[in-house]
């Protein structure tokens, strides 16, 4: 759990750093280009480590189960969220058509005149 702790402190220490004290000055030149290069490859390296390192703890987190179901996990995701989001619609919808005056409600209106 530790070493799990550390290593994410450290890669967002590192990625803040990199970020603040590597600002590419003359975009477009060979060197910025090269920078680039060099930091998303770093990024990559350190995306597989942690791939790796997930993939080969002993208690993973995530149960995937098989190959067919992680394939299917981001589109019934998106599925799922589209649905709520139309049920959210129809509720602001709902809220939102206008309420009736007194004098549209029968029952309310004849009470009123007496």
């Amino acid at each position: 759990m530790a070493v799990a702790v550390a290593r994410a402190v450290l890669i967002a220490v590192g990625l803040v750093t990199a970020y603040y004290l590597l600002p590419p000055n003359e975009r477009g030149t060979a060197g910025a280009s090269m920078l680039l290069v060099c930091g998303l490859v770093a990024v990559l390296l350190v995306l597989g480590w942690e791939v790796r390192a997930i993939t080969r703890s002993p208690h993973p987190r995530l149960e995937v189960g098989s190959p067919e179901r992680f394939d299917r996990a981001p589109t019934d995701f998106a599925q799922s969220y589209a649905d709520q989001n139309e049920r959210d619609y129809e509720e602001l919808e709902a809220a939102c058509r206008p309420v009736p005056s007194l004098r549209q409600l029968p029952h309310l209106h004849d009470t009123q005149s007496q």
